[in-house]
């Protein structure tokens, strides 16, 4: 059976900051690639306030620590509500983005993306981002999750981070995150070995 690796390269949101069951969305789609009958490890690399630019920083060390061994490798990044909150440069996130990906397919590894965290009201910022991470990742064919449209519950999303710190939310959001990307089939065939 095939050593399939995937490091989650992220924020708190990736970590799962909140989650009072301890688990966070990377873990849980851990879990249901187990139970299907995959040979996955999971590392989740979330760090809490990192930004892009911050992640592109520590990705390289992060994952040459980690992928040592494994027939096939991935990487999943998850990012960009720091960027927002701290109001950094737009070309700066993006150059990060950018940066990692290209960093990722040189590295042979297959890459994923998705977007910050939805908001219900659709703030511009928040949507410019969302589009141009969409932008990058189709100019350089990595899967991009455009989790405005991929089933993810944002209204128990931001109920949950409300009923807590304002940003990070409880165990029913992440489980709905996780279910989103299980449901993937760019995901999906990479597991299968079909990507």
């Amino acid at each position: 059976m095939e050593d399939l690796r995937v490091c989650f390269l992220g924020d708190s949101l990736t970590f799962g900051q909140g989650d009072a069951t301890g688990q966070s969305w990377p873990s849980r789609v851990l879990a249901a690639a187990l139970a299907a009958g995959h040979n996955l490890t999971v590392y989740n690399l979330g760090v809490r306030r990192d930004t892009a630019a911050q992640i592109a920083r520590r990705a390289k060390a992060e994952t040459d620590a980690r992928f040592g061994y494994g027939d096939r490798k991935a990487v999943v990044f998850s990012f960009g509500a720091n960027d927002l909150l701290l109001e950094r440069p737009l070309e700066e996130t993006l150059e990060a983005f950018d940066a990692l990906l290209e960093w990722s397919l040189a590295e042979g590894y297959a890459a994923f993306a998705l977007p910050p965290p939805t908001l219900v009201d659709g703030a511009p910022r928040t949507k410019a981002m969302t589009d141009a991470f969409g932008e990058i990742s189709a100019r350089l064919h990595v899967p991009f999750l455009d989790t405005r449209s991929a089933g993810v519950d944002w209204t128990l999303w931001w109920a949950e981070a409300r009923a807590g710190d304002g940003l990070h939310p409880g165990a029913g959001a992440y489980a709905s995150m996780a279910a989103a990307f299980v449901a993937w089939p760019a995901w999906q065939a990479w597991l299968k070995g079909e990507a």
